[in-house]
């Protein structure tokens, strides 16, 4: 630091040394932290910025950045439905065949318009199976020590046919003898749904909690009291598989809709001489990932990981990290204090570097064909995602939090002001068995590094 600051006025070039910042009740060997002026390239501050340390959610820029890079920011998942059987009189006497990517944005209205551009074919009944061709991934990757969060929505593993979340949604109305009933959306067509419901009276409050919906692995059971009141509630269950529940949906949409068919299920791969008869493509990447890191989202941010690794030989996981690790190497990014494991941040043994991230977010920033919706990916403190009720006093900042038990985190940008200040990359650490309890301290540490910032450009300044 001594010979920077010597250089610096040999050369009468000013040079930016922040004060300590204020980390308050953080004790310095459970925080690191690294700043850098996006404008001049200065490191304006640091401390541990070269520890590895559990990032959680904020890895998601990780995966997001090397996705960018990798893959473009136009990029989309794509599904198709083929067959190599004729179409003879509105009859496919054969498999159709569901290629599956992942695509994690896929919902039901999209299943819907898919099998209208069967019809559009003149396709009325399929009598075959539904086969679902799983080989663009070796495996779904792994989410470690999180047992004890199965079924819960943050841990929902990716899937190659993922669908709406597996998400069955139950919504109460009126049937034709003014009694309560329920529907299900998707509506099943081979599996068979009992329901048990009985009208009361009262207000309707929480219709979640009214209801009781098991799969008992042959039939699916719903049960509640409900009032009348509570026509037009809705709530959802997530019970199925990701493979049953979509070839569950294609089949009960297709009944739905008046399609006919025999149609059951296995997977297998697609033939070759394949048509394509249906297919749909993902909104692009950069609207992706802003739905990714706005509400930190682990399936999406899984699936993408495991695209990076896609259709290739060997192992998803371990092609999907060397991906991501020579898309750093080729941007100039330390990987010294990479671990991956799924890409999320939904892990206990995923580490990285404050400097690592620190300096990946100065790449962003500069990069031509992807670095605007990278930074447009991430929440603005005091207005939306997951930073909408924090640092609503510091304008122009936007960043992807972190959070897991004994970890808090934060990486993102502030943004200038006005015309006179730099933009700032920032990434703070915390892994601590009190990190919860210094979640106030983090925010303080960033107001103070912006205010220690401002006010040393403000003294270069005046002495210029």
């Amino acid at each position: 630091m001594l010979l920077r600051i010597l250089l610096s006025i040999f050369l009468c070039f000013p040079i930016t040394v922040l004060a300590t910042p204020d980390s308050g009740r953080i004790p310095p060997l459970e925080l690191s932290y690294f700043v850098q002026d996006i404008l001049t390239g200065e490191v304006i501050a640091e401390h541990r910025a070269d520890i590895p340390m559990n990032p959680a959610s904020v890895m998601k820029l990780v995966t997001s950045y090397a996705a960018l890079e990798t893959l473009g920011k136009d990029f989309r998942w794509h599904t198709k439905w083929s067959a190599r059987a004729p179409i003879n009189q509105g009859i496919l006497d054969g498999n159709i065949f569901w290629q599956g990517t992942g695509d994690p944005m896929m919902e039901q209205k999209d299943i819907i318009n898919m099998q209208e551009q069967l019809r559009q074919k003149g396709i009325h009944t399929i009598n075959g199976y539904l086969v679902l061709d799983r080989s663009a991934w070796s495996s779904n990757g792994s989410a470690e020590q999180f047992e004890s969060d199965e079924g819960k929505s943050f841990t929902i593993p990716p899937d190659q046919h993922m669908l709406s979340y597996k998400v069955i949604w139950i919504e109460a109305f009126k049937n034709s003898s003014g009694k309560m009933d329920v529907s299900t959306n998707p509506p099943f067509a081979n599996i068979d749904v009992k329901k048990n419901i009985q009208t009361i009276g009262g207000k309707c409050n929480r219709f979640n909690r009214m209801i009781k919906v098991y799969w008992d692995g042959e039939a699916l059971h719903i049960n509640g009291k409900i009032p009348a009141t509570c026509s037009g509630q809705r709530t959802y269950v997530n019970v199925l598989t990701s493979q049953q529940f979509a070839a569950e949906s294609f089949i009960g949409q297709w009944k739905f809709a008046g399609g006919k068919g025999n149609i059951q299920i296995r997977e297998g791969s697609l033939p070759e001489n394949s048509q394509t008869l249906a297919e749909h493509l993902s909104p692009p990447l950069s609207e992706v990932i802003r739905d990714m890191n706005k509400v930190s989202d682990n399936l999406i941010a899984r699936t993408l990981f495991l695209t990076l690794g896609a259709n290739k030989e060997g192992d998803t996981i371990q092609n999907a990290r060397n991906t991501v690790f020579e898309s750093f190497k080729r941007t100039g990014v330390p990987t010294d204090s990479l671990i991956l494991e799924n890409g999320s941040g939904l892990s206990r043994i995923e580490r990285v570097s404050t400097r690592t991230l620190g300096t990946m977010l100065y790449r962003a920033y500069y990069e031509p064909q992807f670095g605007q919706a990278f930074i447009d990916s991430l929440p603005i403190a005091g207005v939306d995602g997951t930073l909408r009720r924090r640092l609503k006093d510091v304008p122009n900042l936007t960043m992807k939090t972190g959070t897991l038990k004994n970890v808090r985190a934060l990486a993102g940008y502030k943004l200038p002001d006005n015309e006179d200040e730099h933009p700032l990359a920032i990434a703070i650490i915390i892994n601590s068995p009190q990190s919860v309890a210094y979640l106030s301290d983090m925010d303080n540490l960033v107001r103070s590094l912006v205010k220690e910032y401002n006010q040393s450009q403000n003294r270069v300044s005046s002495q210029l």
